[in-house]
């Protein structure tokens, strides 16, 4: 049997230890080496957190700019507009939602510098009537046109919009014209709002399918150019002759005493295709008018069409 040498198992334990003492170095280099690059991640994780949040506050920044900046511009365009200019922005920036969506219309805000140029294909506005049961019927029939929705190459009925004018449908009683004479009847003043909506239609190229004058010479519009209605008797109607779905807008101006009525499109400022339409009336007698359609290329005339003539009675004193 070998004994063990003590110096030489001093020297084993020695050496074990020695391995031992480098294998814990590495270990803890390792650990340390690993907390390092822990700590240098963390740090960059946090400075990127720090640069995108910093990205998104000057982003935040420049967007509110931007809007302060439309807003200032809207502004200071808003405040070179006639009375007729904000009345039409205000129209467009409360156009029905659903009015809106029907017609692939994008809504407005204030911030929109010129939305009437996208959209728009004509207005046309006239001024208060001077009575005040006129007035009131004629708002209610700008309140009911407004949002109405004519889809391509269909027509639509001034009438059956409006609805008959009785006491339940919220008419009250005003002068309205019958055979040549003025009478007090339920609705009377709705025919301002039927005859801006003949020049609008005029004006935006629309097919025309029926219009009456009235029997006398009525102060909103210029003579030829005005379309009396009359439940079940006599009605405004026409066609949408264009391939998108154009949306009535109409309303009033309660300081500047006026009303308006407009019609829009998706992309209704083109369709018109640099085209202007523009009616005219022409006095032909003491009470007679003969009404034309002027169609213009820029500053040329190229075409004009007859629209009839219209002779009167007399003239409504009434408004």
């Amino acid at each position: 049997m070998k004994h063990q040498i003590p110096g030489k198992l001093k020297l084993r334990k020695t050496a074990v230890a020695a391995v031992a003492a480098a294998a814990v170095l590495v270990i803890v280099s390792a650990l340390a080496v690993h907390y390092v690059r822990q700590k240098k991640a963390a740090a960059l994780e946090q400075q990127r957190l720090v640069l995108e949040q910093e990205e998104r506050e000057r982003k935040l920044q420049e967007e509110k700019a931007a809007r302060e900046k439309a807003k200032k511009e809207a502004e200071r365009l808003a405040a070179q507009l006639s009375p007729k200019e904000k009345l039409l922005r205000k129209l467009l920036q409360n156009i029905p939602e659903s009015s809106a969506k029907s017609a692939g219309i994008r809504p407005t805000s204030e911030e929109d510098a010129r939305p009437e140029e996208s959209v728009i294909i004509s207005f046309y506005a006239a001024p208060y009537p001077s009575n005040s049961g006129s007035k009131y019927n004629a708002k209610k029939a700008a309140q009911l046109l407004n949002g109405a929705v004519v889809p391509s190459g269909k027509s639509f009925s001034y009438n059956d919009r409006i609805g008959e004018r009785t006491k339940e449908n919220g008419f009250v009683e005003a002068p309205v014209i019958n055979g040549g004479r003025m009478e007090m009847g339920l609705g009377g003043g709705i025919c301002e709002i039927s005859s801006l909506l003949y020049n609008l239609c005029l004006q935006s190229g629309f097919t025309v399918l029926e219009r009456s004058p009235h029997s006398l010479l009525v102060p909103y519009v210029p003579g030829g150019l005005d379309a009396a209605v009359s439940w079940e008797t006599m009605d405004f109607r026409f066609r949408n002759s264009y391939t998108v779905p154009v949306v009535l807008l109409a309303g009033y101006d309660e300081e500047e005493q006026i009303f308006m009525v407009a019609a829009a499109a998706k992309d209704g400022g083109r369709l018109l295709n640099g085209l202007r339409y523009v009616p005219v009336s022409e006095q032909t007698g003491e009470l007679r008018y003969r009404a034309s359609l002027q169609i213009w290329q820029d500053t040329m005339l190229i075409g004009q069409e007859d629209l009839g003539e219209s002779t009167y009675l007399g003239v409504d004193d009434y408004e």
